[in-house]
């Protein structure tokens, strides 16, 4: 929902429950300390501003409704999940995101260094994917020398294996800590 939609429907809220405690109070007699010099005593007891009164209410609340619950079950469509291979005289070739993403992680798990890769692709509107990868590598590995080889690599790989053109492979390195000690055998 967007940010003037909410304060459309904030707005719209508050100005319907101020107009029922008032309506509330009038009808219950209770006495409310602004004097309109009787004003809506007047409206309310004329027959003219009980169906002013009858009529006004419920368009509110059902502008009110329409605001809130219309606008906020508004289906947003799902995120593309192939990418554009080639269109030809004959038709066009897609390839699905998560084939990609097979490749990607098939090349990860094949470089070495690396202990495991998680990896993010989405389609970028200018044509193309772009790739995201959060690595875990093992201890004393030269980091820049890794990363660059491995953006060059796998781009090169995924562009010439499935023919989508890579945009950015974007890489951040979460852990590069030493390997957990090995537990020892237990005797039984």
């Amino acid at each position: 929902m967007r940010v003037w939609y909410r304060i459309l429907a904030a707005f719209l809220a508050l100005l319907l429950l101020c107009v029922c405690i008032g309506v509330a109070c009038v009808m219950l007699k209770i006495p409310y300390s602004i004097d309109l010099n009787g004003t809506a005593d007047a409206i309310l007891e004329s027959r003219t501003g009980l169906w002013v009164t009858a009529v006004s209410l419920p368009i509110l609340a059902l502008l009110c409704g329409l605001v809130i619950f219309v606008r906020a079950t508004k289906k947003v469509p799902p995120p593309p999940t192939t990418a554009l291979i080639q269109t030809t005289d004959i038709g066009s070739m897609v390839i699905t995101l998560a084939a990609l993403e097979g490749m990607a992680q098939r090349h990860i798990r094949a470089t070495p260094r690396i202990k495991e890769g998680e990896t993010q692709l989405e389609l970028v509107p200018e044509g193309g994917i772009r790739i995201s990868i959060k690595l875990s590598v093992l201890p004393d590995t030269p980091l820049v020398e890794l990363c660059e080889g491995l953006q060059q690599s796998l781009k090169a790989y995924i562009q010439d294996h499935s023919g989508v053109a890579v945009q950015d492979v974007s890489l951040m390195v979460a852990n590069a800590g030493a390997l957990p000690a090995p537990t020892p055998p237990t005797v039984v």
